[in-house]
């Protein structure tokens, strides 16, 4: 919602927001949280953590304070990056807490860091519907490789994609393919909130090729009365819970043989 964002200044102003973390002593083995819904500052944040070889969690914006407390605790996380909004959930937290209005002048210091050469993971909160919230860590070698294989044998992802990205980056899906786009040289179009009419207006102004959701977006989607047609339309890749056939067969009447489920 506030303009573009090259891949020249995500990497300076990352790096920038990484010397402020390293400042704070975050080193690699430690863990910092990451509070935020979809906008370039969750990636700034997610590259910046990266940088310096800490572990990144990716907590979701659904808990309450004593929730995330909980969680700190549990996965021994010592800073949190949030976004404003979330900063009476943070409050008490157990850790250090950095909200959104301090990552812009932090990422615009463009301090010189070299990137710690120690890969952190990533960790993913399960949902926490049957009790406490626990940690998934993700991290680099011959399984991911084949899993980053296998959905590219199946879904037609092309360099210089233009993607939007409604689906949370804090969930394996939408982080997925946040990370796959900036492999391959993709424009990845992210809003905070998911808007149905807001999102068809940026199928359009965007000529987007590929749609990254989960179900329910679609059934909303399709609940908007809209008439414009998406040429540049290729994928619309659906995950993380089961769609069914009613839906797939409206998906498909409204926007083509698109769908990637």
């Amino acid at each position: 919602e506030t303009g573009g964002l090259t891949f020249g200044e995500l990497w300076r102003r990352s790096l920038g927001i990484a010397a402020a973390l390293q400042d704070r002593g975050v080193a690699p083995g430690d863990k910092v949280g990451l509070l935020a819904r979809n906008h370039a500052g969750f990636v700034e944040c997610l590259v910046a953590i990266a940088a310096t070889g800490a572990d990144v969690v990716l907590l979701n914006t659904g808990f309450a304070g004593p929730q995330l407390a909980d969680v700190v605790a549990n996965e021994g996380i010592s800073v949190v990056l949030h976004d404003d909004e979330y900063a009476s959930v943070v409050a008490g937290c157990g850790a250090v807490t950095i909200g959104e209005s301090q990552h812009q002048p932090l990422a615009l210091t463009h301090r010189a860091v070299r990137p710690s050469r120690k890969a952190g993971a990533v960790v993913i909160m399960a949902s926490g519907t049957t009790g406490r919230p626990k940690g998934a860590a993700r991290s680099g070698g011959s399984a991911s490789i084949e899993g980053i294989a296998a959905v590219l044998d199946a879904i037609p992802l092309r360099l210089g994609d233009v993607q939007v990205v409604p689906a949370p980056l804090f969930h394996a899906w939408g982080l997925s393919h946040l990370l796959l786009g900036l492999a391959r040289c993709t424009t990845t179009v992210l809003a905070r909130r998911f808007e149905p009419e807001q999102l068809l207006r940026q199928l359009v102004a965007h000529d987007v090729n590929v749609l990254v959701v989960v179900p329910v977006m679609l059934a909303r989607l399709l609940a908007v009365p809209d008439t414009s047609s998406f040429p540049e339309l290729r994928v619309i890749a659906s995950s993380g819970s089961a769609i069914g056939a009613a839906l797939t067969t409206d998906v498909l009447d409204r926007f083509g043989p698109v769908l990637y489920n």
